[in-house]
């Protein structure tokens, strides 16, 4: 697990950068639907980190690139799911049905 200093300033607790964090026992612990969940999940964060400034200074256009299109669309529901109180607990179940449900709306 890699830390952030930079999610932790903004306020983004845990500050875990999940582009840089890499499980080796997850396979080992969660199902295949999970893995594939996750893998997505990372793959939309990334995808709007990696034109962040161009959308920021509206230089994207909107139907260019359908992922891009979802990367936006989504980053706030993945930032909120990302995101907890420092006195919240989030247990493995909740936390597997809301990203369940985060993928599956639209």
């Amino acid at each position: 697990m890699v830390l952030s200093r930079s999610l932790a300033e903004s306020g983004h607790y845990p500050a875990i950068d999940i582009e840089a964090s890499i499980s080796r026992v997850m396979p080992d612990i969660v199902e295949k639907e999970h893995m594939q969940m996750a893998r997505e999940l990372r793959r939309m964060y990334s995808t709007y980190q990696q034109n962040k400034d161009l959308i920021s200074v509206g230089a994207y256009r909107a139907g260019s690139d359908p992922r891009i299109d979802m990367a936006i669309a989504k980053q706030p529901a993945i930032m909120e799911f990302l995101q907890q109180d420092m006195d919240e607990a989030v247990d493995f179940s909740r936390s597997l049905d809301e990203l369940t449900q985060l993928l599956a709306n639209g």
